[in-house]
């Protein structure tokens, strides 16, 4: 078998393929001989050539000749490795020209996503591909034209976790190296299932596999051709037949005997006592006490409530509601319109206290439906009544749970992102938080200083600098602190940057304003948002402190074209920073803020630590 990886630039092909070799190095599968190789690798091996050489000149050597070598190489290598004694993974460039009727049929496609792939990202070493447009813009560029060829190509999909997560269960369990119960439910759907559908047996017996419960088909998302194969596929004991479509249902052909169905109330009254009733609509005035007492008006086997959830008041509500009687109820909240996946989390920590529990393999449109890999860093580690998160928003990008993860498995707690905007950081949300079991949180931007006025006990730092980024829940009081102090000073230590450093200017500063004025005094600091200074430097700058993320950008302007820095520090560490734009398009040395968060986070250990 010859699996070959596909996946958007950054992504982390070559990463997860080193990854994969340590996987199978350490594992008991060695009847067959295991190859790992890179495509670009095999290509600079071949013509003793960059890739960024290949692709950036002209004449013999351009982008157009570089995928004809592309392609050539990979058709090399597919015939080198072709044996079935060999068991290979070939990681393919982003760009590469597809042609799926080309692939041998021992070749598997495994699209490798992270959730972050459409934000966009910038990279420092290369090459450009559409130099008439910004780095960030290429990349948006390319973004939709690609994603339609993987999804095309794909048998299969892998979602990975964002930043750099220790090896993880899910590689063991989805190339078979470790056996693991999952008993949850498995939404199918177009971006799961393999394009080709005469793979989809092979498909549902690996998952089988797995330990999946129940399949869910769902007659509004999968067309009564492709129900009717999946039906013929499945075993009734492992179907689970979801009504969504109002009026008669291709389901209502099916014969039930042996099938479990879920019956939806807002399609009317059930055919008969629901195996499963479920709710997923309320109207526009109602509280949530009557939708959980609309659900109950019909007998039913189990009940699962899935509407809507407001706020945090609504999702204590529904909790409540769940706890009063786990063997026979789920709640299941679905994201407020315009706020997508915002409450994933809790349908992580506590979906699997449920009969019911819901994951995906895609990025489809059931978004509060955890992914694999969350399910599985739940299943074996987790107490109940426990669990920890970091609190903000945007909060997809952030590293913390990667982090923080093997610290908090030492206390048998996961570990997960709490999307949370200004105005729901009140102190009424943050003990309804403690009340379902949170004790301890990351805060990040743009909820620091607001996180910090509400705290009953602040260290003597956090009172210094006015914000927190850090908070324990504890005999009923919030206890803050704030460790960027020491992150900034370990990255201006690795930036060189001193007392005596002239001409340093900060762009922008948000909830980090008064940390960074503490440690760099002598620095000129602009507004991002008008590009402004109480104090403008009138020299040449020799250092820009970038202090504004990309979810601020599209109020806040660049800096002037005749500043000509020789360094930017950026305070962000993820991918799409504008700070990282700014260094590439200003021709600056770049320094990330990844040294930052990690300094800072193991000094947000130690605060922890000293109040378990």
């Amino acid at each position: 078998m010859i699996y070959l990886i596909v996946g958007h630039r950054g992504v982390g092909k070559t990463l997860w393929l080193k990854k994969l070799e340590k996987l199978f190095l350490r594992s008991s599968l060695n009847q067959k001989k295991i190859y790992f190789l890179d495509l670009d690798e095999e290509i600079e091996k071949e013509t003793k050539k960059t890739i960024d050489f290949l692709i950036s000149h002209t004449g013999q050597y351009n982008e157009k000749n570089f995928r004809f070598i592309e392609k050539k190489t990979l058709n090399k290598l597919i015939q080198k490795y072709k044996s079935k004694n060999n068991l290979v993974f070939i990681a393919i460039g982003a760009g590469f020209k597809w042609n799926k009727k080309s692939l041998p049929s021992f070749c598997r496609v495994i699209h490798l996503i992270r959730e972050t792939d459409s934000r966009g990202r910038i990279f420092l070493n290369r090459p450009r591909l559409k130099i008439n447009k910004t780095p960030f813009e290429e990349y948006k560029f390319l973004y939709s034209q690609r994603e339609k060829t993987y999804r095309r190509m794909r048998e299969e999909s892998f979602i990975l976790p964002e930043q750099d997560f220790p090896f993880h269960l899910t590689e063991k369990l989805f190339f078979g190296v470790k056996k693991q119960k999952l008993n949850s439910i498995l939404t199918l759907d177009k971006d799961s299932l393999p394009v080709d559908r005469k793979k989809w047996i092979d498909f549902i017996n690996r998952r089988f596999s797995w330990g999946i419960r129940f399949f869910e088909l769902r007659d509004d998302n999968l067309s009564k051709e492709e129900l009717r194969l999946l039906l013929k596929i499945l075993p009734q004991k492992n179907q689970l037949l979801s009504f969504r479509r109002p009026g008669r249902s291709f389901f209502s052909e099916c014969v039930f005997s042996g099938s479990i169905w879920d019956w939806p109330m807002e399609n009317g009254t059930p055919p008969s006592v629901p195996p499963i009733l479920s709710l997923h609509t309320r109207k526009k005035g109602e509280n949530f006490n009557q939708v959980c007492k609309k659900l109950m008006r019909y007998r039913a086997g189990y009940f699962k409530l899935a509407v809507p959830v407001r706020n945090f008041k609504e999702l204590l509500q529904g909790h409540l509601w769940f706890l009063e009687d786990i063997k026979n109820r789920s709640f299941l909240p679905v994201s407020p319109e315009g706020e997508k996946g915002k409450w994933r989390w809790y349908r992580q920590i506590f979906g699997p206290q449920m009969k019911l529990h819901f994951i995906r393999e895609s990025l489809s449109e059931y978004v509060d439906q955890p992914f694999l890999y969350e399910h599985l860093m739940i299943s074996k580690v987790v107490k109940k009544s426990a669990f920890a998160a970091v609190l903000g928003n945007p909060i997809a990008h952030s590293a913390s749970p990667a982090f923080h993860r093997a610290f908090f498995n030492k206390y048998k707690m996961v570990f997960t992102k709490i999307p949370m905007t200004e105005k729901e950081c009140t102190k009424v949300n943050l003990l309804i938080l403690q009340k379902m079991g949170l004790v301890f949180s990351a805060v990040t931007s743009p909820l620091k200083k607001k996180a910090y006025q509400i705290c009953d006990v602040k260290d003597p730092y956090a009172r210094s600098v006015k914000a927190v980024n850090t908070l324990v829940f504890k005999n009923n009081k919030i206890f803050g602190s704030n460790t960027d102090g020491y992150g900034l000073q370990a990255l201006l230590e690795r930036a060189k940057i001193n007392q005596k450093k002239k001409n340093v200017v900060v762009w922008g500063g948000g909830g980090m304003k008064q940390v960074l004025k503490e440690k760099l005094p002598f620095a000129y600091f602009y507004s991002a948002r008008t590009g402004k200074s109480v104090k403008p430097c009138h020299e040449d700058v020799n250092v820009v402190i970038w202090a504004v993320g990309r979810s601020r950008m599209s109020h806040c302007v660049f800096p002037p074209d005749l500043w000509k820095p020789k360094l930017v520090i950026d305070l962000n560490y993820t991918e799409d920073s504008p700070g990282l734009e700014y260094a590439l398009l200003s021709g600056a040395k770049y320094i990330s803020g990844k040294k930052m968060f990690e300094h800072q986070a193991k000094k947000q250990q130690d605060f922890w630590s000293g109040l378990f």
